[in-house]
């Protein structure tokens, strides 16, 4: 019974943290999860719930390329993605914005993909392609649809896939 009153206290206690981290991730600042992730302190169990307005702040950050260690991914995921670099992250966390405003139910912790890795599209093979090689056709793809329909409602283009005319998908 003791040990049962002790795993009871312990899981309520884990679940009151969670719903708090979670809390403090639903109104986090663009500035805030890039200083996060840039010192490998971004601990939360899913993206920053960011909305469309914000897309504008984050893409100044889609050329960076300084690696990031550790940052979350898909739960579902079993690769592991121990680096990767910023911008990278950064068009990914777009992409979640993205997705999510097309259909909640299909994302997971509002992750786009599995991991934030390219691959190639039209190919059986599931190997990621070398982030050197595709973050700048990442970061213009993304830049580009985002000065081209920014001006729009959110509505009107949310659907358009940023990738739609490069060789490059999300894992």
């Amino acid at each position: 019974m003791k040990n049962s009153l002790l795993l009871l206290l312990i899981m309520i206690g884990a679940l009151a943290f969670s719903c708090r981290d979670s809390e403090e991730h639903q109104v986090m600042s663009v500035e805030r999860y890039i200083a996060l992730l840039k010192s490998g302190q971004y601990k939360a169990m899913e993206l920053p719930a960011f909305k469309y307005e914000q897309i504008s702040e984050l893409i100044q950050y889609i050329n960076a390329d300084q690696i990031i260690k550790d940052a979350p991914v898909n739960p579902l995921s079993s690769m592991y993605v121990g680096e990767v670099r910023l911008g990278m992250y950064v068009a990914w966390t777009i992409e979640s914005i993205r997705t999510m405003a097309i259909d909640k139910q299909e994302v997971l912790g509002r992750f786009p993909s599995l991991v934030p890795v390219i691959m190639m599209k039209h190919t059986d093979d599931f190997s990621p392609v070398s982030e050197a090689q595709a973050h700048p056709v990442v970061a213009k793809a993304y830049q580009d649809w985002w000065e081209l329909h920014a001006s729009k409602p959110f509505e009107a283009f949310k659907s358009i896939n940023p990738l739609e005319n490069t060789p490059y998908r999300w894992y």
